[in-house]
């Protein structure tokens, strides 16, 4: 997940989902491949599985901060599904997109947020 906002007391965050989607990327069934993202690591180069449609938002690098996790070439972020984490639920933390790519996460997330029925 990518945090994309704490409240003032840091007892919860506001995250999207990073997902694979069982190894399908973009071409698992169901999905609105406008509302998604290509994240990959630093030092790899974003790639598209063969027959995946354009994903909706420009690619992200992430800085692994674990020698021993990799990101699979098949993760996407889901900008249109906000998720609320307490911060007493355990997660582990792989990472962070780096700063040079935090607008284009801020921008996607706010441009699916406009396009929800309010």
């Amino acid at each position: 997940m990518v945090v994309i906002a704490k409240d003032e007391s840091h007892s919860t965050c506001v995250q999207v989902s990073i997902r694979t989607y069982g190894g399908r990327g973009l071409l698992a069934e169901g999905l609105n491949p406008h509302k998604h993202g290509i994240i990959h690591e630093v030092g790899t180069n974003p790639r598209r599985l063969d027959g995946e449609p354009a994903a909706g938002y420009p690619p992200v690098r992430a800085a692994i901060f674990h020698q021993d996790k990799v990101m699979p070439v098949e993760s996407r972020v889901d900008y249109s599904k906000l998720v609320r984490v307490e911060h007493n639920v355990p997660v582990l933390i792989m990472g962070e997109v780096v700063q040079e790519d935090f607008d284009d996460v801020s921008l996607a997330v706010d441009e699916c947020w406009l396009h929800k029925r309010h």
